[in-house]
């Protein structure tokens, strides 16, 4: 019987990392890719999604083919990331149609003090999802990218999401759009409304849809080639 074994994956602000772990819970190796960081103004901060995908796959690789490791071997495998990093993507295509706005981008700040200056639509969020309105959330990047980027509010398939565990789906958990101040789950639609963002646009994860299929058959086949 082949010795199993436990991956983390570590998707983080300045690189991703794979960790390999035994049954025992004790350290095999640890693989770290990072990746660049885009400042396009002063209080902006981007990355490539692209540049998230492949440097999370090759670590992942590096750290499997490294150790000898085969994905029969593989038990199980726990996700972290950066939760409020945003990013618009293309249903159909699976393509992003811009960078991705990262947590720490201030560039939003504008909006928050603008759709907050009626006291009554803070404390309604902060009634609804618990947290204070702030650029650091995903709310405010979503409507940045669909106002700012050519074509992306009139796309019928764009669609967003936060970099999640989700993301083989192109789609965010429930537990990570709680996060996203924009959600049904979390907020009403009177708030999205305020910020201009569709509903259309927030992709929950849950069974998977016809239309995704394809993303998460390929990301299977692709993730199978790798290992």
């Amino acid at each position: 019987m082949s010795k199993k074994y436990v991956v983390a994956l570590d998707q983080g602000t300045t690189s991703s990392r794979a960790i390999l772990f035994d049954r025992a819970g004790r350290l095999v190796d640890m693989v770290q890719h990072p990746f660049e960081q885009l400042y396009p103004e002063p209080g902006w901060v981007e990355h490539n999604p692209q540049d998230i995908l492949s440097s999370q796959l090759a670590a992942l690789t590096e750290l499997l083919v490294s150790r000898d490791v085969g994905p029969a071997q593989i038990d199980s495998i726990g996700i972290t990331n950066q939760r409020e990093t945003t990013v618009v993507w293309d249903r159909e295509t699976g393509a992003p149609v811009s960078n991705a706005i990262v947590w720490q981008c201030r560039r939003t700040a504008p909006i928050i003090e603008k759709l907050c200056s009626a006291p009554e639509v803070s404390s309604r969020i902060t009634a609804k999802t618990g947290l204070l309105p702030d650029a650091y959330f995903s709310a405010s990047k979503i409507k940045w990218i669909l106002d700012n980027t050519p074509g992306a509010r009139e796309a019928a398939r764009a669609m967003c999401s936060t970099v999640t565990p989700g993301s083989p789906a192109r789609a965010s958990t429930p537990r990570s759009a709680r996060r996203l101040p924009a959600v049904r789950c979390s907020v009403d639609r009177a708030v999205a409304s305020r910020r201009r963002i569709p509903m259309r646009f927030v992709a929950l994860r849950g069974p998977i849809r016809q239309a995704d299929r394809p993303f998460f058959v390929r990301w299977l086949r692709q993730m199978r080639t790798l290992c």
